[in-house]
């Protein structure tokens, strides 16, 4: 019987109770990353962390170097890790600015994730993956429609979260779901499309402006997808006749409603300003064309090892001037509370210099380097991997995804997942050898 790099011999080797534990700790990490997070932010987000640090002890010992020699992503991942601990050890004034390492704690418990998700590799788990996604991007979406009709939030967030975050994360998901038009075979795989209108609907509750930049990219990269899989216009034809009856209702609903969701209504307005004339007089836009000017001079006086990132908010923000209209609080002081300069990589920049720079771009790419296997799962891997890159980039640009710990934590075991999961058990026997 064939068996693929880094699976258990369950029937041979693995007793009973402890591949029960096994079973168990993989429906919890799959639960607590595609799940809570978006509903519960950075509680449901700090447990999948646990889950995965439960995982050491039941998936090991395995050929570690065999499956990072393997997984070139899961090496980057590691690398990365190492490269940013060494930046901000270099950097440290004070012992406790070590603890910011631990925000990316993610990057090598993506090591055990991923021999959990090769031990579920290939046959349903795909699709049970999908599944739990659009899960996930529904109950973010009902939490999302009660912050706001309900509770008369202006923005949604879920729990324990924010609102760029949360809608960075449930439009992810919700794009995430087009597979399951061509896993599932059931008459009702039409539920699949509801994900990407979830989704949406989610980033336009949160009001999160730089979320929705990157709806018309992740649309494309999904149409594109589409016509690439057999039978695909047809779901193409069908996605296209929901989105002018879903934007129908959506518009009644929110005229019924009186739903009033200003930030969304200035994004176009707010993007021709800054274009034109390089500032903004929306304050929340300006603070962060300032603050980027202050990442880059930050960067610009210690380019090779940064800051750390201890130091990072603060240092950016020294010179910002003005203050908030509503409170009258100094911009500077704000802005130095923020665990980040709204701009990945800008942050890693200044609170790694030259190797945040190549760190940033190395995660980028790292879901990448498992595509040279061509199997069933190879459009389905591609796809979910450009949605990711292409997502998380675009969030980086405006806001942040790697700077905080839902965003670092999904990416990493997305993509641990990827490499296991959505591939053939026997075509991963085949690149191994």
């Amino acid at each position: 019987m064939n068996r693929h790099l880094g699976e258990a011999m369950v029937d041979d080797r693995v007793p009973d109770t402890k591949s029960r534990m096994v079973s168990a700790i993989w429906w919890l990490v799959l639960v607590l990353l595609l799940v809570a997070p978006v509903s519960f932010g950075s509680v449901g987000s700090g447990a999948s962390l646990v889950a995965a640090m439960l995982a050491l002890f039941l998936v090991f010992p395995a050929p570690l170097r065999q499956i990072i020699r393997q997984e070139t992503g899961l090496l980057i991942f590691l690398v990365v890790f190492v490269v940013l601990s060494l930046m901000f050890l270099i950097n440290t004034k004070e012992p406790s600015d070590m603890r910011f390492v631990f925000n990316f704690i993610a990057l090598p418990l993506s090591v055990p994730v991923y021999l959990l998700a090769r031990r579920h590799a290939g046959g349903p788990w795909p699709l049970v993956i999908i599944n739990i996604a659009l899960l996930g991007t529904f109950l973010g979406t009902v939490f999302g429609a009660l912050n706001v009709g309900v509770s008369g939030m202006a923005r949604a967030s879920g729990m324990f979260n924010n609102p760029n975050m949360y809608a960075h994360i449930i439009l992810l998901f919700g794009f995430m779901t087009l597979p399951g038009l061509f896993l599932s075979r059931s008459r009702w795989r039409i539920i699949y499309l509801s994900g990407p209108f979830l989704g949406v609907l989610g980033t336009i509750l949160s009001g999160s402006r730089g979320t929705l930049l990157a709806v018309p990219v992740l649309a494309l990269f999904a149409l594109i997808y589409l016509l690439n899989q057999p039978g695909g216009l047809k779901w193409l034809i069908r996605g296209g006749l929901i989105s002018v009856l879903v934007m129908g209702l959506g518009m009644a609903a929110f005229l019924v409603r009186d739903v009033k969701l200003p930030r969304v209504g200035e994004t176009f307005s707010v993007i021709a300003e800054v274009v034109s004339t390089g500032t903004s007089k929306q304050w929340g836009t300006q603070i962060r064309i300032d603050l980027y000017k202050g990442a880059w001079r930050a960067f610009t006086e210690s380019p090779i090892v940064g800051h750390g990132w201890a130091n990072t908010p603060a240092k950016s923000a020294e010179q910002l001037t003005g203050r908030r209209p509503a409170t009258g609080v100094l911009n500077s002081k704000i802005a130095a509370r923020w665990p980040h300069v709204h701009n990945d990589f800008l942050g890693f920049a200044a609170a790694a210099g030259i190797f945040g720079m190549f760190s940033y771009l190395a995660l980028l790419a790292a879901p990448f380097t498992n595509l040279k296997r061509k199997d069933a799962f190879f459009g389905h891997r591609v796809y979910i991997a450009v949605i990711f890159m292409s997502g998380s980039a675009i969030f980086g640009l405006f806001d942040g995804m790697f700077s905080y710990d839902i965003g670092i934590n999904s990416y990493a075991f997305m993509t641990a997942i990827l490499a296991g999961t959505f591939v053939e058990p026997e075509s991963a026997v085949s690149a191994s050898a």
